[in-house]
This record gives C-alpha cells, structure tokens and sequence, in this order.
C-alpha cells in the first residue's frame, strides 16, 4: 500500500514521489516494522520511473535511473518499457545520443524476442518507435552509418513482423532523406 500511495504522487508531485520511494527503501513500516521487499520496491520504482518520464518529469526520472537500470532483467515486456523510457531520458534529459541508442536497441530486442511478438500489446506499441528513436540518437550522435542501419530495419521490415505506422514510416524516410544516412 505505501508504494501504491507514493506511486499516486507522480502525477501531482513528482520529486516528492520519488523521495517517497528512496525512503520506502531504508524505512520499515510505521506499523508492522518490516521494510518492504526488494523485487516489490524494484517494480514500484521501475512503475513510477516509466511514468514519469511519460510525463516529462525527467530530473525526478533521474533520481530513479540508476536503481531501475541496474534492475533492469534480461529479456521481456518489462525489459523493453523500461530500456524505451531509459532512452528517452537518455536522449533527451542527459544528451547523451550513443547511450540512448544503446537503450532503444536493447527495447527494440526485446520485442523481437517475445514469443507472442505478433499479438503482444508491448510489441505493438514499442517495436517500431524503438527502432526509429535509435536511428534518431545514431543521427544526433554522428553515427550516419549505424542509423541507416537501424532504420533500414524499419523501412525493409522482415516478414512476420508487424506492419509499420504510415505515420512513422513517413518521419523515418524524411530522416533518412534529410540527413541523407545510407539504407
């Protein structure tokens, strides 16, 4: 319940979600005096992170990297919601392209590698934009080469694979036109 309560204030009170959710960390409970469990706190803070970065909320997002980087598991869904968020945050709050990157290829991967990969809702909403957005950090880094690469993936789709938004489709060929990346 009291991860629950501190994840509620993401929404209105972003860096005091966050401080609410380091102290859970090293707080017992008032009432029972057991601390809260580590895999529990890990998904409550991997929650709030992935939401707050949907909301732009990237300095508390940052307080929260590093605990949820260093939880990130190997492969799944989760795996690629929370690499997807970790380059977003990446790119856009440390400016850091390469790292970011490396984030939205590792939740690129782990769509791919989902066993229901043609049905699952992550797959769907991720696949695609994970590719583009490491096409776009290649770019931002200077890495012309290893964007086109990226994107070709995204313009020439193996067959089995989802179909890719017009939308996206559009933005990727504009990209790779404007900056004139090899594919």
């Amino acid at each position: 319940a009291r991860c629950y309560a501190s994840h509620l204030l993401v929404w209105s009170q972003p860096d005091q979600a966050v401080e609410e959710l380091q102290t859970l960390a090293h707080a017992p409970s008032p009432l029972l005096g057991e601390r809260i469990p580590a895999g529990i706190l890990e998904d409550a803070q991997r929650k709030a992170f992935v939401d707050l970065v949907n909301l732009g909320q990237y300095k508390a997002a940052d307080r929260l990297a590093v605990g949820v980087e260093a939880a990130l598991p190997e492969s799944g869904a989760v795996l690629a919601s929370t690499a997807f968020a970790l380059g977003i945050l990446t790119l856009n709050h440390r400016k850091a392209p390469r790292s970011a990157a490396a984030f939205f290829g590792r939740a690129h991967r782990a769509c791919l590698d989902l066993p229901d990969r043609a049905t699952a809702p992550i797959v769907q909403a991720l696949l695609w934009p994970s590719l583009f957005h490491q096409g776009q950090a290649l770019v931002n880094a200077g890495k012309k080469e290893e964007a086109g690469e990226a994107l070709r993936g995204l313009l020439k789709p193996d067959a089995g694979l989802p179909s890719v938004p017009l939308d996206l489709r559009a933005r990727t060929e504009l990209l790779v036109r404007t900056q004139r990346l090899p594919t």
